[in-house]
């Protein structure tokens, strides 16, 4: 079997001619207990995508898998290990906006990459992008100035960055499973990846098998008893063994040596408390390993949260506060205060009374705003009584536990202070905070001040968009009054079934604003055709069906509703193709377009037209119902036809 292996370590890479890594290791193995014959294939890892797809390898290890690589390749079904994205850099980031017009070094056909591009292109963030080879050669490009920055795996960045001038920064995304790869559909494929699966099971179950063994050593985690502890034992063990013959062969002399031998056996028995000490000591540290792979599954899940807002502001802070107080766990209260204009205003606590702090009168000048840093403060509360009045101050005393030290961190946005992240130690304990407590509490501003940041990001968009269309809107009410109100019910029903169907809220998002402009192109159709009380004649209906590709390149000419822009363009297909401008069918046309085209229709039903009264609800629905699989995407139709009956009930 010739299996495809390329440079990244510690998974897999070449020595000496010779391969090795962590997958080498297990393959060797398995190869081992199965009498097989295996032919490592070193090459660069676009070269051995290419080489795995013509059957020129059967297999390709350390590759992520997705989805889309599934319609291409066969992969086996048991993880070797995960894996995610990080960015590593010249000098520490914060945010992905902070590399606006940056080179990006990126590894060619790279799951991370091509997650990382999405991510750019979501969040409107314009790089330069050079391309390599490898995760190696992309820290090279950052230490010789070619490159800003770099996506790499995880291991690549703890295991390698320390030898290159670049940083790891707290910018991760992309978690994948790593499998192996097989050419689609070959037979070979049923033998072997039932075997491969099986071993990994088994070896994962048992902590000292090869598996856990090879990813010891490749990741620096001690799993294995130091040498000097063996030789601990080994002379111990002598020890006993050369007494037994002392006293097999000097039975006489017992009375004389018993005083030597008393000694010899509180000596065993200290050494065995060492080894016992020793033992507990291993278990404890892979314990802690375990909790730290915890706690970064939970960073993770906190950090997708800044970027998606499927969490609110209070849910997504108070898991902040919950994971500070887990890493830290000598922190029992902490807060998350924001400054708005002379005000000082509480917006989440654990511990302290966060509905009393919330409804005090508090000023910008009582907080402490010269913090420019993460820092320790100790006893907070004699800062506080130096700023603020008397009566105040009793208020904000009942509403927060005693303290005795406080690491404090400011929230920072565009260069100016926005808020406060604290952690407090409380009155009467031992415990003081450290270096790494700062460290720790400084990465968690960050992923605040990035939250707010990305928040405030959607809402200009978001109100940038409102003003473009109600202003677009209300131009096309002003030259057709038939259209009043017609433009905000689409957008409204289009809003209700998206919702009801659980569509991402980006998604709906943007139904609502297309459902506010999708006949904003009417405006270039003359009042008489648009109001004509009578059957339309074929040269005027041509002029009609323009609206929906003018009232596209009306929006495409504005700035961020491209997307907008082309879901207003199909809003006039029909599900069997027979629909303008494009004549797009089935799912050809974008769901948001099919939404919108059911509000659309409904609404023109149920309203007055010069050329006709307006039908009833039942009828309208009827007529949908008639329609689907011809005009109406039939799943879609049903949905809608439900959510009006459930209102109209």
């Amino acid at each position: 079997m010739k299996v495809g292996i390329y440079d990244d370590y510690p998974m897999c890479y070449m020595e000496n001619d010779t391969p090795k890594g962590f997958y080498v290791d297990i393959l060797k193995y398995i190869a081992s207990k199965e009498k097989w014959d295996l032919v490592f294939v070193h090459d660069k890892w676009e070269k051995l995508l290419d080489m795995l797809k013509r059957g020129e390898v059967d297999a390709l290890v350390a590759i992520a898998y997705t989805a889309e690589r599934e319609k291409i390749y066969d992969f086996n079904n048991e993880p070797f290990i995960s894996n995610w994205g990080v960015v590593v850099a010249k000098k520490q980031l914060s945010s992905i906006f902070e590399l606006s017009g940056l080179t990006v070094a990126l590894v060619k056909k790279d799951v991370y990459a091509e997650r990382f591009l999405k991510m750019l292109e979501e969040f409107h963030v314009d790089i330069k992008v050079v391309w390599v080879d490898d995760y190696e050669e992309v820290m090279g490009y950052i230490d010789k100035g070619k490159a800003y920055a770099g996506v790499v795996s995880r291991f690549s960045s703890a295991l390698e960055s320390h030898k290159h001038s670049c940083v790891e920064t707290p910018i991760i995304f992309a978690p994948v499973d790593l499998k192996m790869a097989f050419k689609k559909g070959a037979r070979i494929n049923s033998q072997i990846v039932p075997i491969i699966d099986r071993y990994l099971k088994e070896m994962k179950s048992q902590k000292g098998s090869v598996y856990w063994e090879s990813l010891s050593r490749y990741l620096e985690v001690p799993f294995r008893m130091p040498e000097w502890l063996k030789l601990l034992i080994q002379i111990s063990i002598g020890s006993i063994a050369f007494l037994l013959i002392i006293l097999i062969i000097l039975k006489k002399l017992v009375n004389v040596r018993t005083r030597e031998l008393l000694q010899r056996t509180e000596e065993l028995q200290r050494a065995n408390q060492q080894i016992n000490a020793m033992n507990e000591q291993i278990k404890s540290l892979y314990n802690e390993l375990q909790e730290t792979f915890d706690r970064f599954q939970d960073i993770m899940v906190l950090t997708s949260q800044v970027g998606t807002f499927e969490a609110s502001e209070k849910e997504f802070l108070e898991n902040v506060l919950n994971m500070a107080l887990k890493l830290v766990p000598k922190v029992k209260y902490g807060s998350v205060s924001l400054v708005k204009g002379d005000r000082w205003v509480f917006i989440a606590a654990k511990g302290h009374d966060i509905e009393k702090l919330k409804n005090l009168p508090l000023k910008r000048e009582y907080a402490i705003v010269s913090i420019d840093s993460t820092k320790i403060v100790d006893r907070i509360m004699d800062k506080d009584r130096m700023l603020m009045p008397s009566e105040l101050l009793e208020e904000f005393s009942n509403a927060v536990k005693p303290i005795k030290s406080t690491i404090i961190s400011p929230l920072k946005f565009g260069g100016k202070l926005i808020g406060f992240f604290s952690l407090d130690i409380p009155e009467g304990s031992e415990e003081v905070f450290t270096e790494q407590d700062i460290e720790i509490v400084d990465r968690f501003s960050r992923i605040i001040s990035g939250f707010y940041a990305a928040r405030r990001y959607i809402e200009v968009e978001g109100k940038f968009h409102k003003n473009v269309a109600i202003a677009l809107v209300k131009a096309l009410e002003s030259y057709d009054p038939y259209m009043k109100g017609h433009s905000e019910r689409v957008a409204q029903y289009s809003t209700n079934l998206a919702e009801n169907l659980r569509l991402e809220k980006s998604m709906i998002r943007k139904i609502y604003w297309a459902g506010l402009v999708h006949d904003i192109g009417k405006i270039i159709v003359p009042r008489s055709v648009l109001n004509k009380a009578g059957k339309l004649t074929e040269e005027e209906y041509e002029i009609v069906k323009k609206h929906a590709l003018k009232g596209y390149e009306i929006l495409l000419g504005v700035e961020g509703m491209e997307e907008i822009a082309k879901i207003v363009k199909h809003h006039h297909e029909r599900w069997d193709g027979k629909g303008y401008p494009d004549g797009l069918k089935g799912e050809q046309i974008p769901i948001e377009s099919r939404i919108i085209a059911l509000s659309d229709a409904f609404d023109a039903m149920t309203s007055a037209r010069p050329y006709r009264d307006p039908l009833s609800v039942e009828k309208a629905l009827n007529e949908i119902m008639k329609n689907k699989e011809t005009q109406f995407d039939p799943n879609l139709a049903d949905a809608f036809v439900q959510m009006i009956m459930s209102r109209s009930a």
